[in-house]
């Protein structure tokens, strides 16, 4: 559940901010939205500060020191003779209780990143395509004339607020069922940003709706990479190296969008050159 809420509150943040957005943009000029939003860092500031509790660090002592080096010992203990991520079933009893974390050795800590490496992979491809298609292709999806009667930035911030839905949707789902195969939503994913990057190039969708639903198909595949790549790694990870694992983990989606920021600028340059010439 822990996964479950934090994942469906982080999804939830992204839809309210997107209609935030959406909706101050139809009365209010971008600069004016952007200096009213400034608040939002500045609370998160004050919020770290004073309403979180302050974690307790852990006193350092010899006993302590010699249990870290035990706990890291390559003559691994009998109840360690296992992979380091297992399945693992716990009962309520189980994960109620606290687990002391350790800090992992190098070696110790290489091999748990080589367990969950294939994970951080397609989670890190999955961000990568879904911010690709953000940041470089929504702007040249352009509908004219349509049903709605939105223009380019509304037809672009109606793509952002879509797209914070499904995302939204999917984080939330954990609960109801799983996906363990994640590197199936990395390629759908994948084909999905061909897709657009296709109908960009030669249009081929006749109607926006299909693009709004692509857009909400795109989000929906995002999140469900995200909670369930969480999800498995927290259910599958020896207890005292859990919060190590998730840690390194959060890194991937977040490498996966500063790899598209970079990838969109080409992107779009590219893009903006093709339809200069006349292409």
């Amino acid at each position: 559940n822990t996964v479950s809420t934090y994942a469906s509150g982080t999804g939830g943040a992204g839809v309210f901010g997107a209609l935030y957005y959406a909706w101050m943009a139809s009365v209010l000029p971008p600069d004016t939205i952007i200096q009213i939003t400034s608040i939002v860092p500045i609370s998160c500031f004050l919020i770290y500060l004073i309403l979180l509790p302050k974690g307790r660090a852990t006193s350092f002592s010899w006993n302590f020191l010699a249990h870290c080096r035990k706990q890291n010992s390559p003559r691994l203990h009998e109840d360690e003779a296992q992979p380091l991520v297992v399945d693992v079933v716990e009962t309520d009893e189980q994960l109620t209780e606290t687990v002391d974390q350790v800090e992992p050795s190098a070696m110790v800590k290489l091999q748990l990143i080589k367990q969950v490496a294939h994970l951080m992979a397609a989670l890190c491809l999955v961000y990568y395509f879904e911010y690709l298609i953000n940041q470089a292709l929504f702007e040249f999806m352009y509908f004219p004339g349509n049903s709605l009667n939105l223009d380019l930035a509304a037809q672009y911030r109606w793509y952002q607020v879509l797209y914070q839905v499904g995302v939204f949707i999917s984080r939330s789902s954990v609960n109801l069922f799983h996906v363990r195969q994640t590197w199936i939503l990395t390629l759908l994913q994948g084909v999905n940003f061909f897709l657009l990057l296709g109908h960009v190039l030669q249009p081929f969708l006749p109607a926006l709706w299909l693009a709004f639903a692509l857009v909400l198909y795109e989000g929906l595949l995002g999140g469900l990479s995200y909670v369930n790549t969480f999800y498995r790694i927290s259910k599958e990870s020896p207890p005292k190296y859990r919060e190590f694992i998730l840690a390194t983990a959060s890194t991937a989606d977040g490498f996966g969008i500063m790899l598209s920021a970079f990838s969109a600028i080409l992107v779009h340059n590219a893009l903006c050159d093709r339809i200069k010439s006349g292409q």
